[in-house]
């Protein structure tokens, strides 16, 4: 799953506004079943070209940012709510890769499927079929403007904590982060980009990906 390091110095003060989800049991076995099945129903999708047809787990390990840019508003929000679900029941080294890439990388798609109940597995796979059809999209959704994402900075950041603040102050000044700042930090950007309403988030999540809203159409 795409991973947020690039965004560290914009999103530094996020603030953490999703509920925690009650987590239920992981299941590594449901999630083993849940991906087979994904990639069963993708090879007989005939709505899709051979080449998304014959995916593999692998080949989901590495899907680009740029599928998932694609997403509609309300996917985006499900997708990102989704993450932050992710997040919260890793356990903090895997949850520390999947934020910023710490110790080596993200981890492998079944990896972190493993860790989380089979509620928020099911929601992954819905994510990563939804973005796998948004390729086919003639033209990418409406990003954000630089003025649009300061004034979303803005509303997103007015409650954040002091002490949150120097957290994050120290993260930036100290890198590389350790795994439990690094866990903090994912949880942190996760949850305030999902505090914002889908018609907010999208665009701003697609211009921290790095999408200029001149190139649109």
């Amino acid at each position: 799953m795409p991973r947020y390091h690039s965004c560290l110095l914009l999103l530094a003060t996020l603030l953490v506004g999703a509920p925690r989800l009650d987590a239920q049991v992981a299941d590594s076995g449901y999630a083993r079943r849940a991906v087979s099945d994904f990639l069963t129903a993708l090879r007989a999708d005939s709505s899709l070209p051979d080449s998304l047809r014959a995916l593999t787990p692998r080949d989901l390990d590495s899907l680009p940012l740029s599928d998932f840019i694609l997403l509609d508003d309300p996917a985006t929000s499900i997708y990102v709510h989704t993450m932050a679900s992710v997040l919260r029941q890793l356990p903090e080294d895997l949850c520390a890769q999947m934020s910023i890439g710490n110790s080596g990388g993200a981890p492998q798609l079944l990896t972190f499927l493993a860790a989380v109940d089979a509620s928020t597995v099911d929601s992954v796979i819905s994510v990563y079929n939804r973005a796998l059809h948004a390729v086919h999209k003639a033209a990418p959704p409406r990003v954000a403007t630089r003025s649009e994402m300061r004034a979303a900075m803005r509303r997103i950041t007015g409650a954040l904590s002091l002490a949150d603040q120097q957290r994050l102050a120290n993260m930036i000044r100290n890198p590389p982060p350790t795994s439990a700042d690094a866990c903090w930090y994912g949880r942190l950007l996760t949850d305030g980009l999902a505090a914002l309403t889908p018609a907010e988030l999208g665009p701003v999540f697609r211009a921290m990906a790095g999408l200029s809203p001149t190139k649109q159409k």
